[in-house]
């Protein structure tokens, strides 16, 4: 799990009301998928720039190898989805 820190934000989930058949269909497309993953899964939800914090490359490079050396470290799969506002330089 990675340590509480001043820029580590957690969030409840889930975000927003959902309808139950359709998670359970993703939930069944996407087993397989992850089934063969080291665990536990770790997911890193990439957004987009806020306010006024910056979220350029370079800090889009640095999320993902920090994120990337603690999963490593506690032996778990790094699994990353990016938003549609997520600046295209950081999801390239």
């Amino acid at each position: 799990m990675l340590p509480d820190a001043p820029n580590v934000v957690r969030h409840g989930l889930p975000f927003m009301h959902v309808d139950e058949a359709r998670l359970e269909a993703a939930r069944s497309s996407w087993a397989s998928r992850l089934a063969d993953l080291p665990r536990p899964l770790t997911a890193l939800m990439v957004g987009r720039p806020t306010g006024g914090l910056r979220f350029d490359l370079d800090t889009g490079r640095t999320l993902f190898e920090r994120s990337l050396a603690i999963a490593e470290a506690q032996g778990s799969s790094l699994y990353v989805t990016t938003s549609r506002r997520t600046p295209a330089a950081v999801v390239d």
